[in-house]
């Protein structure tokens, strides 16, 4: 007798099988899945013509019978996007039912990454398979139930709202099959659209604990409140992000305050809450690195993230003689040159007929009033001839246009001086051997101890040479000494601008500079490792951001850097440095004077004094010359 009814029971799959693969390959094409597993109760003859129809259609399988805990295992290391999973329920037994549930969820089958059919034999059957809870939002289980009408099926589309607090197992009517029609749905929108309705559900997000709350103000009060919103953008940017993914999905938001950061921590108070499911989101955005990755799952970048040193730009301490030369090119200080030595010549040869001095003093007149000319200055040398006063004319001409060139290039070079700049980096930042400080934060050490060779230099040659009393004080202090130079101050942009705009002048907001400490980033919002919320949040999350509303709760909750117009940039006072060119040829002029001094005073000397002995000697030789005379 048993015999015959297992005889009979094949018999019945045998003659379905045609229909349910056909069931299985348009299911499967409907869901563009590239690659199919699957659990069946077929013969060798009908699971070869299975795959020999998906293979027609581009879907790559594997089937097998459930025979070890090795079958469920091959299915989670496939990690294609895209893949199938059959399952046939009518040659199993209620605990081998619930052990491949189980093992599934154990392995994190049921995620986006896989599409679910499950074959039961009658609706009484399905509730096995609803005793699952590791159903989620983001699970593709579609279950199939033979219909009254023959050769027909039933598609229930099956996914869970569970959390650490409970939920519903929501089954919804997905469809129906038949050989005639094929597959006819009775929703069109998409598997998020479907289960976008979370009924008020409670979800908790968790924040970080906030030193500027006041003791009489709700965290959800505070989280709202505008005031030292540049302190804790970051955490009330989170909060009002969750609110409108609540908001999207109907579910009721439980905020929690995060204990304090302890030293040392390289994980945090979040990270810690969610990998042991106390709390479902990050209600603050949270920086990305590979320790994190095993202990939960990130979702959306939303948050700019970074750390730098903010200076103003050092002048180099060095005299710049290019000032006085880089008004004019090269060519032109060599045409003027070449002009002036010719003027000289023409000048010293007209002076011939001037005054007919001497050639030594006929050049040197010249050579004065040439360069008195060009130094806008006259002359006092008298001059009765036309040509010379011509040429004298003329070199004035000349010297008033170099003079007017000159001085323009000059003013137009000092206003478009190029600030000095390094590049972003601690390296070429360490070589400029600044004070600097840092504002208090938990996290500095772990940027400060990175591997890479340029932080590490850093914090050897730089940072740990500063006194532990001076390396941190309070950001106003901090600005205010960057606002008086020389003084490099570690904090993130959102504390820093806004004392920035309101202390510092147009063009000391043009000399900031900025190093940063770690490399600029996002910070993202996650959620549990195992959580059924992270597609669902991912695609409300970046909803949020394409309508626009995560920019507009951007610029509300961060500052913008202050900008530099460079339209109404004033030239600066002139330094010592710039200067000093010109103190310089000063300098060279008298020392060349009292050489030139010397050697006439001492020359002029030696001359007297050869004259006076000549003279006394002369006046000693009459004297002896008369006494021998008698006169």
């Amino acid at each position: 007798m048993i015999l015959a009814k297992v005889l009979y029971f094949f018999f019945l799959i045998h003659v379905s099988a045609d229909v349910e693969i056909n069931l299985i390959v348009d299911y499967f094409k409907y869901k563009g899945a590239s690659k199919m597993d699957g659990f069946t109760c077929y013969s060798s003859e009908d699971n070869f013509s299975l795959l020999r129809n998906l293979n027609q259609n581009n879907i790559s399988a594997s089937l097998r019978r459930l025979d070890s805990i090795t079958d469920v295992h091959a299915i989670a290391a496939n990690k294609f996007w895209k893949m199938g999973v059959f399952f046939d329920t009518r040659c199993c037994t209620v605990d081998e039912i619930s052990f491949i549930l189980s093992e599934a969820s154990n392995r994190m089958i049921f995620d986006e990454l896989r599409s679910w059919l499950i074959l039961v034999p009658n609706i009484t059957d399905i509730s096995v398979i609803l005793q699952n809870r590791s159903f989620g939002l983001s699970t593709d289980i579609i279950v199939a139930i033979p219909s009254e009408i023959q050769n027909s099926y039933e598609l229930y589309d099956v996914y869970g709202t569970y959390n650490n607090d409970g939920g519903l197992l929501n089954v919804t009517s997905f469809g129906f099959w038949d050989p005639g029609s094929q597959l006819n749905m009775k929703s069109t929108q998409s598997k998020i659209s479907r289960r976008s309705d979370l009924q008020n559900m409670t979800l908790k997000a968790i924040f970080f604990q906030s030193p500027f709350r006041p003791a009489r103000m709700s965290q959800e009060e505070y989280l709202q409140d505008s005031t030292n919103r540049t302190q804790e953008g970051l955490t009330k940017f989170g909060y009002i992000m969750i609110k409108l993914l609540s908001n999207l999905y109907n579910f009721h938001l439980q905020c929690v305050e995060s204990p304090i950061w302890k030293k040392g921590d390289t994980a945090g108070p979040i990270v810690r809450a969610l990998n042991a499911n106390i709390v479902d989101f990050t209600g603050s955005p949270m920086t990305m690195n590979i320790a994190r990755t095993y202990l939960l799952r990130y979702v959306h970048q939303d948050w700019p993230f970074r750390t730098c040193f903010f200076f103003r730009s050092p002048q180099k301490q060095d005299i710049k003689v290019n000032e006085v030369l880089d008004p004019l090119t090269a060519q032109v200080w060599y045409l003027m040159l070449s002009v002036s030595t010719v003027i000289i010549m023409i000048f010293t040869y007209i002076l011939k007929y001037e005054n007919g001095d001497a050639l030594h003093l006929r050049f040197s007149n010249a050579v004065l009033i040439v360069i008195g000319a060009i130094c806008q200055q006259g002359t006092n040398l008298g001059m009765v001839r036309a040509s010379t006063r011509i040429v004298f004319l003329c070199t004035m001409g000349f010297s008033f246009l170099l003079y007017t060139y000159y001085s323009a290039s000059v003013v137009s070079a000092r206003l478009n001086q190029p600030i000095f700049k390094i590049n972003d980096s601690l390296f070429e930042f360490g070589k400029l051997q600044m004070k600097m400080a840092s504002e208090w934060i938990i996290y500095l050490d772990f940027f400060l101890k990175k591997t890479d060779w340029e932080t590490q230099t850093f914090y050897n040659n730089t940072w740990l040479k500063i006194p532990e009393e001076e390396r941190y004080m309070e950001p106003e202090e901090g600005i205010q000494l960057v606002k008086e130079g020389g003084f490099a101050y570690h904090t993130h942009p959102e504390v820093a601008y806004p004392f920035i705009d309101s202390t510092f002048d147009n063009r000391e907001i043009c000399e900031l500079m900025e190093v940063h400490l770690a490399n600029p980033t996002k910070s993202t919002f996650a959620v549990t490792l195992n959580s059924s919320f992270t597609e669902i949040a991912r695609v409300g999350l970046t909803k949020i951001s394409e309508v626009g509303l995560r920019h507009r709760h951007l610029l509300k909750w961060s500052h913008q850097k202050p900008v530099c117009r460079k339209d109404v940039l004033k030239v600066s006072s002139t330094d010592i440095y710039e200067f000093g060119p010109h103190l310089v040829l000063l300098f060279l002029g008298i020392i060349l004077s009292l050489i030139i001094f010397l050697t006439e005073f001492f020359y002029g000397n030696h001359n007297a004094r050869f004259e006076l002995d000549g003279l006394l000697k002369m006046l000693t030789w009459r004297r002896i010359h008369r006494r021998k005379n008698g006169i």
